[in-house]
């Protein structure tokens, strides 16, 4: 038998010790996305609209190992464990500081590429930002804005 053929025979309602209403309520209750689509993937094993870890994670948008890390954890550490959210976030790259001398230097308009922007805060600053990370502080979009306000 090979090991995703035993995944498959797992009897998931025996190893979820939680009813189904119970994780529905628990579910209804979840404000965080994340958390909810935890224990949406757990009430699916237990109520058998999925039979596999693979078809709960598709049904909730994650991918079979995130789904087979979900059980693990769920089998290791309970419940409780999925309902932790662990997620920080990160700091600004820019103090205060070095952010109000970023909006002075994109409101004199001579920054209109992001590329621009990104070798000006690297030589001023010593910061690496990507493209991607300077999203929200586009010059075009900056700029634009500032006519509209016009």
């Amino acid at each position: 038998m090979s090991y995703f053929e035993d995944m498959a025979s797992i009897i998931y309602q025996e190893f979820i010790k939680e009813g189904v209403d119970e994780l529905l309520g628990l579910e209804k209750e979840q404000k965080q996305a994340r958390i909810r689509d935890r224990v949406r993937f757990i009430r699916l094993l237990k109520e058998g609209t999925a039979r596999t870890q693979q078809q709960a994670g598709a049904l909730v948008g994650l991918k079979l190992r995130q789904s087979q890390l979900l059980w693990k954890q769920y089998r290791s550490q309970g419940l409780s464990s999925l309902l932790e959210n662990h997620y920080k976030g990160s700091w600004a790259k820019l103090d205060s500081n070095q952010q109000a001398r970023l909006l002075q230097r994109l409101d004199q308009d001579d920054v209109t590429t992001q590329k621009q922007l990104i070798q000006w805060l690297e030589q001023e600053m010593g910061i690496h930002y990507s493209q991607s990370g300077l999203r929200c502080c586009s010059p075009a979009s900056r700029s634009s804005s500032k006519r509209a306000a016009r």
